[in-house]
Protein backbone atom coordinates (compact mmCIF):
# COMPACT_ATOMS: atom_id res chain seq x y z
CA UNK A 1 0.00 0.00 0.00
CA UNK A 2 1.52 3.35 -1.15
CA UNK A 3 1.43 6.58 0.87
CA UNK A 4 -1.16 7.97 -1.54
CA UNK A 5 -3.35 4.86 -1.14
CA UNK A 6 -3.01 5.17 2.63
CA UNK A 7 -4.08 8.77 2.59
CA UNK A 8 -7.12 7.94 0.47
CA UNK A 9 -8.08 5.05 2.71
CA UNK A 10 -11.33 5.97 4.44
CA UNK A 11 -11.51 3.04 6.86
CA UNK A 12 -9.20 2.34 9.77
CA UNK A 13 -7.64 -1.03 10.42
CA UNK A 14 -10.29 -1.86 13.03
CA UNK A 15 -13.12 -0.75 10.77
CA UNK A 16 -11.79 -2.88 7.90
CA UNK A 17 -11.66 -5.96 10.12
CA UNK A 18 -15.07 -5.31 11.68
CA UNK A 19 -16.69 -4.83 8.25
CA UNK A 20 -15.14 -8.02 6.91
CA UNK A 21 -16.21 -9.96 10.03
CA UNK A 22 -19.78 -8.74 9.82
CA UNK A 23 -19.87 -9.54 6.10
CA UNK A 24 -18.77 -13.07 7.00
CA UNK A 25 -21.59 -13.26 9.59
CA UNK A 26 -19.16 -13.94 12.42
CA UNK A 27 -19.43 -12.68 16.00
CA UNK A 28 -16.44 -11.72 18.11
CA UNK A 29 -17.20 -14.73 20.31
CA UNK A 30 -17.01 -16.99 17.25
CA UNK A 31 -13.68 -15.46 16.19
CA UNK A 32 -12.35 -15.89 19.74
CA UNK A 33 -13.23 -19.59 19.67
CA UNK A 34 -11.63 -20.12 16.23
CA UNK A 35 -8.41 -18.12 16.64
CA UNK A 36 -8.00 -18.48 20.43
CA UNK A 37 -7.40 -14.72 20.71
CA UNK A 38 -8.98 -13.10 23.76
CA UNK A 39 -12.30 -11.30 23.30
CA UNK A 40 -10.85 -8.09 24.78
CA UNK A 41 -7.91 -8.08 22.35
CA UNK A 42 -10.26 -8.54 19.38
CA UNK A 43 -12.40 -5.65 20.66
CA UNK A 44 -9.33 -3.42 21.04
CA UNK A 45 -8.19 -4.21 17.48
CA UNK A 46 -11.61 -3.46 15.98
CA UNK A 47 -11.98 -0.29 18.09
CA UNK A 48 -8.49 0.91 17.08
CA UNK A 49 -7.42 0.93 20.73
CA UNK A 50 -4.47 -1.45 20.59
CA UNK A 51 -2.33 -1.18 23.71
CA UNK A 52 1.06 0.12 22.59
CA UNK A 53 2.58 -1.59 25.61
CA UNK A 54 1.96 -4.97 23.94
CA UNK A 55 4.82 -6.22 21.80
CA UNK A 56 4.14 -5.36 18.12
CA UNK A 57 5.25 -8.89 17.27
CA UNK A 58 2.22 -10.34 19.06
CA UNK A 59 -0.14 -7.64 17.78
CA UNK A 60 0.91 -8.26 14.17
CA UNK A 61 0.50 -11.96 14.72
CA UNK A 62 -3.09 -11.43 15.91
CA UNK A 63 -3.83 -9.20 12.90
CA UNK A 64 -2.37 -11.74 10.46
CA UNK A 65 -4.47 -14.53 11.97
CA UNK A 66 -7.57 -12.33 11.84
CA UNK A 67 -6.91 -11.41 8.19
CA UNK A 68 -6.34 -15.05 7.33
CA UNK A 69 -9.73 -16.00 8.81
CA UNK A 70 -11.51 -13.16 6.99
CA UNK A 71 -9.58 -13.73 3.74
CA UNK A 72 -8.13 -10.19 3.75
CA UNK A 73 -4.76 -9.32 2.25
CA UNK A 74 -2.36 -9.61 5.18
CA UNK A 75 0.36 -7.37 3.70
CA UNK A 76 -2.10 -4.53 3.06
CA UNK A 77 -3.58 -4.79 6.53
CA UNK A 78 -0.13 -4.81 8.14
CA UNK A 79 0.82 -1.74 6.09
CA UNK A 80 -2.32 -0.07 7.39
CA UNK A 81 -1.38 -1.09 10.94
CA UNK A 82 2.11 0.39 10.46
CA UNK A 83 0.75 3.68 9.09
CA UNK A 84 -1.94 3.92 11.76
CA UNK A 85 0.11 3.06 14.84
CA UNK A 86 3.71 3.86 13.88
CA UNK A 87 3.23 7.02 11.81
CA UNK A 88 5.92 6.14 9.28
CA UNK A 89 4.77 3.48 6.87
CA UNK A 90 7.90 3.72 4.72
CA UNK A 91 10.14 2.93 7.68
CA UNK A 92 7.89 0.29 9.29
CA UNK A 93 7.19 -1.85 6.21
CA UNK A 94 6.57 -5.47 7.28
CA UNK A 95 8.11 -6.81 4.11
CA UNK A 96 11.60 -5.42 4.70
CA UNK A 97 14.49 -7.84 4.93
CA UNK A 98 15.00 -7.03 8.60
CA UNK A 99 11.44 -7.87 9.60
CA UNK A 100 11.45 -10.99 7.44
CA UNK A 101 14.55 -12.15 9.29
CA UNK A 102 12.95 -11.49 12.67
CA UNK A 103 9.79 -13.31 11.61
CA UNK A 104 11.85 -16.28 10.39
CA UNK A 105 13.75 -16.34 13.68
CA UNK A 106 10.49 -16.20 15.64
CA UNK A 107 8.99 -19.05 13.58
CA UNK A 108 12.11 -21.14 14.14
CA UNK A 109 11.82 -20.58 17.87
CA UNK A 110 8.15 -21.57 17.81
CA UNK A 111 9.01 -24.72 15.84
CA UNK A 112 11.67 -25.61 18.41
CA UNK A 113 9.24 -25.11 21.29
CA UNK A 114 6.58 -27.15 19.49
CA UNK A 115 8.95 -30.07 18.92
CA UNK A 116 10.07 -29.90 22.55
CA UNK A 117 6.45 -30.11 23.72
CA UNK A 118 5.81 -33.08 21.40
CA UNK A 119 8.89 -34.90 22.73
CA UNK A 120 7.92 -34.25 26.36
CA UNK A 121 4.39 -35.46 25.68
CA UNK A 122 5.70 -38.58 23.97
CA UNK A 123 8.05 -39.30 26.89
CA UNK A 124 5.18 -38.87 29.36
CA UNK A 125 2.93 -41.27 27.41
CA UNK A 126 5.73 -43.84 27.13
CA UNK A 127 6.45 -43.57 30.85
CA UNK A 128 2.78 -44.11 31.68
CA UNK A 129 2.54 -47.11 29.33
CA UNK A 130 5.74 -48.63 30.76
CA UNK A 131 4.47 -48.24 34.33
CA UNK A 132 1.12 -49.82 33.43
CA UNK A 133 2.86 -52.74 31.72
CA UNK A 134 5.11 -53.34 34.75
CA UNK A 135 2.12 -53.14 37.11
CA UNK A 136 0.22 -55.74 35.08
CA UNK A 137 3.26 -58.03 35.04
CA UNK A 138 3.72 -57.76 38.82
CA UNK A 139 0.04 -58.50 39.43
CA UNK A 140 0.18 -61.50 37.10
CA UNK A 141 3.27 -62.82 38.88
CA UNK A 142 1.56 -62.37 42.26
CA UNK A 143 -1.44 -64.37 41.09
CA UNK A 144 0.81 -67.15 39.81
CA UNK A 145 2.69 -67.24 43.12
CA UNK A 146 -0.61 -67.36 45.03
CA UNK A 147 -1.88 -70.26 42.93
CA UNK A 148 1.41 -72.09 43.45
CA UNK A 149 1.07 -71.63 47.24
CA UNK A 150 -2.49 -72.98 47.08
CA UNK A 151 -1.37 -76.05 45.14
CA UNK A 152 1.43 -76.67 47.63
CA UNK A 153 -1.01 -76.27 50.54
CA UNK A 154 -3.35 -78.80 48.98
CA UNK A 155 -0.52 -81.28 48.62
CA UNK A 156 0.51 -80.82 52.24
CA UNK A 157 -3.10 -81.29 53.36
CA UNK A 158 -3.42 -84.50 51.36
CA UNK A 159 -0.12 -85.98 52.55
CA UNK A 160 1.26 -86.09 56.09
CA UNK A 161 4.96 -86.10 56.96
CA UNK A 162 5.24 -89.85 56.13
CA UNK A 163 3.28 -89.55 52.91
CA UNK A 164 0.07 -90.93 54.44
CA UNK A 165 -3.25 -89.33 53.56
CA UNK A 166 -4.60 -87.03 56.29
CA UNK A 167 -7.85 -85.20 56.88
CA UNK A 168 -8.29 -81.91 55.01
CA UNK A 169 -10.93 -79.21 54.56
CA UNK A 170 -13.07 -79.49 51.44
CA UNK A 171 -11.64 -77.49 48.51
CA UNK A 172 -14.18 -75.86 46.23
CA UNK A 173 -13.78 -74.61 42.66
CA UNK A 174 -15.29 -71.56 40.98
CA UNK A 175 -14.62 -70.09 37.54
CA UNK A 176 -14.78 -66.39 36.55
CA UNK A 177 -14.76 -65.25 32.89
CA UNK A 178 -13.95 -61.59 32.12
CA UNK A 179 -15.54 -59.83 29.12
CA UNK A 180 -13.73 -56.55 29.99
CA UNK A 181 -10.72 -55.56 32.09
CA UNK A 182 -11.69 -55.88 35.75
CA UNK A 183 -10.02 -55.48 39.14
CA UNK A 184 -10.72 -58.41 41.46
CA UNK A 185 -9.91 -59.65 44.94
CA UNK A 186 -10.91 -63.10 46.22
CA UNK A 187 -10.35 -64.55 49.71
CA UNK A 188 -11.50 -67.92 51.01
CA UNK A 189 -12.93 -69.03 54.36
CA UNK A 190 -9.41 -69.22 55.85
CA UNK A 191 -8.88 -65.54 54.95
CA UNK A 192 -6.33 -66.62 52.34
CA UNK A 193 -6.07 -64.27 49.36
CA UNK A 194 -6.78 -66.45 46.32
CA UNK A 195 -6.48 -63.74 43.64
CA UNK A 196 -5.94 -60.00 43.49
CA UNK A 197 -5.23 -57.54 40.70
CA UNK A 198 -6.46 -56.63 37.21
CA UNK A 199 -7.68 -59.40 34.93
CA UNK A 200 -7.63 -58.72 31.20
CA UNK A 201 -10.56 -58.89 28.82
CA UNK A 202 -11.15 -62.43 27.53
CA UNK A 203 -9.27 -64.12 30.39
CA UNK A 204 -10.59 -66.79 32.78
CA UNK A 205 -9.76 -67.18 36.47
CA UNK A 206 -10.21 -70.46 38.31
CA UNK A 207 -10.37 -69.96 42.07
CA UNK A 208 -9.75 -72.90 44.38
CA UNK A 209 -9.89 -72.91 48.15
CA UNK A 210 -12.13 -73.35 51.15
CA UNK A 211 -15.63 -71.95 50.56
CA UNK A 212 -17.27 -69.60 51.07
CA UNK A 213 -15.24 -67.15 48.96
CA UNK A 214 -15.42 -63.38 49.49
CA UNK A 215 -15.38 -61.67 46.07
CA UNK A 216 -14.77 -57.96 45.35
CA UNK A 217 -15.17 -56.73 41.75
CA UNK A 218 -14.32 -53.38 40.20
CA UNK A 219 -16.37 -53.92 37.01
CA UNK A 220 -19.07 -56.36 38.06
CA UNK A 221 -21.02 -56.22 34.79
CA UNK A 222 -17.98 -57.58 32.94
CA UNK A 223 -17.82 -61.00 34.66
CA UNK A 224 -19.60 -64.34 34.52
CA UNK A 225 -19.19 -66.61 37.57
CA UNK A 226 -19.73 -70.38 37.60
CA UNK A 227 -19.80 -72.34 40.85
CA UNK A 228 -20.23 -76.12 40.98
CA UNK A 229 -21.39 -76.09 37.35
CA UNK A 230 -24.03 -73.35 37.83
CA UNK A 231 -23.93 -69.76 36.60
CA UNK A 232 -24.43 -67.31 39.48
CA UNK A 233 -26.72 -64.25 39.27
CA UNK A 234 -24.78 -61.45 41.02
CA UNK A 235 -26.98 -58.59 39.79
CA UNK A 236 -28.57 -58.01 43.25
CA UNK A 237 -25.10 -57.33 44.66
CA UNK A 238 -23.99 -54.78 42.02
CA UNK A 239 -23.69 -51.20 43.29
CA UNK A 240 -22.88 -48.89 40.39
CA UNK A 241 -19.98 -50.73 38.75
CA UNK A 242 -18.65 -52.54 41.79
CA UNK A 243 -19.92 -55.58 43.66
CA UNK A 244 -19.10 -57.45 46.85
CA UNK A 245 -20.60 -60.86 47.66
CA UNK A 246 -19.88 -64.41 48.83
CA UNK A 247 -19.71 -67.61 46.80
CA UNK A 248 -21.92 -69.59 47.29
CA UNK A 249 -24.31 -66.63 47.16
CA UNK A 250 -25.87 -65.66 50.45
CA UNK A 251 -23.14 -67.26 52.58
Amino acid sequence: MSSEETADHTLTLGQELMAAREQANLTLQAVEGILHISFSMLQDIENDKIDQGISPLFTKGYIKSYCGLLKLDQASMLDLYAAQYNGDCAVKQMQTFSNRSKLKEHNSYLNYVSWLIVLLLGATIFGWWYQQANTSTVLSDNIKETNAVIEQTELELVQGGDGAETSQPTLDLASIVFSEDCWIKVTDATNETIAIGIKKRGSTLTIRGVAPFEVNLGAANAVTITYQGNDLDISPYINGKTARFSVPLGK
